[in-house]
């Protein structure tokens, strides 16, 4: 297997190297590819053939179905680990030959069948990648969501203390809130408590000896940025897709956290520069 098999690698090698950008052109934008005159079918075909190729020298190594593995456990190993096709490429080759390696290490040392071995450590790398790849991993992505999750409930916090303010203005009264009322609205969950904790530590709230809680300058421009997000978007909402008033709030406040300052200034000049929102409010 190893004698026919080499062949079949240096022709490969020397295919890939020969013929990368008008594979990698006819692949991804075959239009593009005819059209400067390379034949993107021809080059498809050719591709195929290659594959067809190793696939028949793979046979006597690990056998017609595990060869199916072996070719697309390592490269799905490599797509979980990075985006760029060159690198992609290189880390779905080392994951194959590192595959082959302990698989044979590991079929010797168990007396097993060295195929089977072989596509056991390809599905290894292949759950690890799963769990810690760096942008796709189950942990990368849980913590991508709690960290949102995390400045979504603290920019609630601040937004609900900004317009708590302006409620408070209108009435002459106090804008601060105790800590009781604000986890009664956000949940008194433990998210809910390191929220405040983190939004104490950055300076953004802070809490009176009496135990209210209110904005500092800094935590009422950004929330002042985010009220505005949330306005905006509601006249936006209604002069665009005319909804009524009571389903202008819920969009507005699932987008508000999404609405960057160049976002808010085009909304504003489609809208002519308002001043207040469709209820009435100010718009920051």
């Amino acid at each position: 297997a190893f004698l026919s098999l080499i062949p079949c690698l240096l022709l490969t090698a020397l295919f890939l190297t020969l013929f990368w950008k008008e594979l990698v052109l006819s692949s991804f934008d075959p239009e593009l590819a005819t059209a400067i005159g390379y034949s993107a079918e021809f080059l498809h075909y050719l591709l195929m053939a290659f594959v067809a190729v190793v696939c028949v020298a793979a046979f006597e190594a690990v056998g017609s179905v595990l060869v199916v593995a072996m070719m697309i456990v390592p490269p799905a190993t490599a797509y979980l680990l990075t985006d760029r096709l060159s690198r992609l490429v290189a880390i779905a080759s080392l994951c194959s030959v590192t595959s082959s390696i302990f698989g044979y290490w590991g079929a010797s040392l168990w007396d097993t069948s060295v195929a089977g071995m072989m596509s056991v450590v390809a599905g290894i790398q292949f759950a690890l990648a799963v769990v810690f790849a760096p942008h796709y991993g189950l942990i990368s992505r849980g913590l991508h969501q709690l960290r949102l999750a995390l400045r979504i409930l603290t920019e609630d916090i601040i937004g609900g203390l900004f317009r708590a303010e302006e409620l408070a203005r209108e009435s002459g009264r106090s804008g601060e809130l105790d800590a009781e009322t604000c986890r009664n609205l956000l949940g008194n969950s433990w998210m809910t408590w390191f929220a405040f904790r983190w939004l104490r530590s950055r300076g953004l709230i802070q809490s009176s000896s009496a135990g209210r809680i209110s904005l500092t300058e800094e935590g009422r421009r950004r929330a002042q940025s985010i009220v505005r997000s949330h306005r905006l978007w509601e006249a936006y909402l209604q002069k665009h897709f005319q909804l009524p008033e009571d389903h202008l709030h819920a969009p507005a406040a699932r987008l508000e956290h999404y609405i960057n300052p160049q976002l808010q200034q085009k909304i504003e000049q489609e809208l002519d520069t308002p001043h207040t929102d469709p209820h009435g409010r100010q718009i920051p």
